[in-house]
């Protein structure tokens, strides 16, 4: 009788152990993180639309995104200052973005074309320096004088305008011809312009790639 019991609890026991360990079976496999799905080509494109219409709304938290575009398995994102919290950030809010490390370079293809030799002539060039670029392009051409922001001798002779957000934020901080230099009507002033974004990034919006004025009037 007293074997026949023994028997009979450790029967009990082992069944309970079954059940715990199937219910904890059950539980790990419930709280297994799922797979997030690669986005289909109609919703990256339809993410890089929301992502480019959010670009100004961004800066407000401190986030300044310069390009999104389609990618094979998610909306590549580039942003001037890619913190570690920043991407973070974009990732949870932008489920299938992919984005960079590496702060992005400001694009811009420029022709092999020579710039015209600034000569002299009866035009004072201003002082364009710590102007915004926006501010530096009307100052140039109220002076009769045209202006580069990008590549030498394009000499724009319309306003600028900012093809990402931190762009409107950079200051010039050269600028050749020098202020004072006098000079011919239209002659193109090209502008060098940076600024310091959050997390001490340095975007730089500049046509003088090569290094200041040479002789106070030509790149």
């Amino acid at each position: 009788m007293r074997i026949a019991l023994v028997l009979l609890v450790a029967a009990l026991a082992a069944f309970a152990a079954v059940l715990v360990f199937a219910r904890t079976s059950d539980n790990e496999e419930a709280t297994l993180p799922q797979a997030t799905p690669t986005p289909g080509y109609e919703q990256r494109t339809r993410l890089v639309e929301r992502i480019t219409r959010d670009q100004d709304a961004l800066v407000d938290d401190g986030l300044y995104v310069t390009r999104a575009s389609v990618g094979e398995d998610c909306v590549n994102v580039a942003l001037a200052n890619p913190t570690g919290p920043n991407i973070a950030f974009l990732e949870r809010r932008y489920p299938g973005t992919c984005v960079a490390s590496e702060p992005a370079a400001r694009q811009k293809t420029c022709s092999e074309g020579e710039r015209t030799l600034a000569r002299t002539g009866s035009i004072e060039v201003p002082d364009l320096r710590d102007l915004t670029l926006a501010e530096a392009s009307r100052a140039a051409l109220a002076a009769d004088l045209t202006y580069t922001a990008d590549c030498l001798g394009t000499a724009a002779t319309e306003p600028w305008t900012p093809t990402a957000p931190p762009d409107e934020l950079a200051r010039v901080v050269e600028q050749c011809p020098r202020p004072g230099e006098r000079v011919r009507r239209g002659t193109e002033v090209a502008l060098d312009a940076v600024v310091v974004l959050p997390g001490a990034f340095r975007h730089r919006v500049s046509a003088l790639d090569e290094g200041a004025c040479r002789d106070g009037r030509n790149p």
